[in-house]
């Protein structure tokens, strides 16, 4: 019988140190610049959000002086922060004057209102005191026991008044036709 053909052999795993330099240099640089960029991003994460990195302390005084420099970093705002400080500071100022503004007309508010109750009380008692007046003033006139007038002395006399004397107070009104002194005679 013939022979069955031999199957292809497997490629061989490479060994452990069979990677080259080129490949471990590629991978190390990868994994440096990845951090890099990490470390770019946390920082500037962590600036927009009002943290800002530790600053360096000021030496303190040491018996021997050493040759060290201190460099302080102020960050700076972007500047549509510093405009929107600007404006926010701006609207607070103008808020504050306009809370002055309502605070001198809610007190003169207060004051008018004031006068007009002093007003109006006076008003109510000179009502209260014409009202009294009127109604002595129409208790105090006595009985002037007139009769009433009529536009002739036969309206007069149909309702049971007259006649009248010249002494009395309703002959002048009425005419005297016969000049006898009497006046509405039947």
């Amino acid at each position: 019988m013939p022979a069955a053909p031999a199957a292809p052999a497997a490629p061989a795993a490479p060994e452990a140190g069979s990677q080259g330099p080129g490949r471990r240099v590629l991978a190390f640089v990868g994994v440096a610049a990845l951090a890099f960029f990490v470390g770019v991003a946390v920082g500037t994460v962590g600036d927009a959000e009002g943290e800002t990195a530790a600053r360096p302390t000021p030496p303190t005084p040491s018996p021997t002086p050493s040759p060290t420099v201190a460099t302080t970093s102020t960050p700076t705002e972007p500047p549509q922060i510093a405009r929107l400080k600007s404006s926010l500071a701006a609207q607070e100022k103008e808020l504050d004057k306009r809370e002055t503004a309502l605070d001198s007309q809610a007190s003169k508010l207060e004051q008018r209102a004031a006068k007009l109750k002093t007003r109006l009380a006076k008003v109510k008692a000179r009502e209260e005191a014409v009202e009294s007046a009127e109604d002595d003033q129409e208790s105090a006139e006595p009985d002037s026991g007139m009769d009433p007038i009529f536009d002739t002395c036969g309206e007069a006399n149909d309702n049971g008044y007259g006649p009248y004397s010249s002494d009395e107070p309703e002959y002048p009104y009425y005419d005297d036709r016969d000049n006898d002194g009497l006046v509405c005679e039947t």
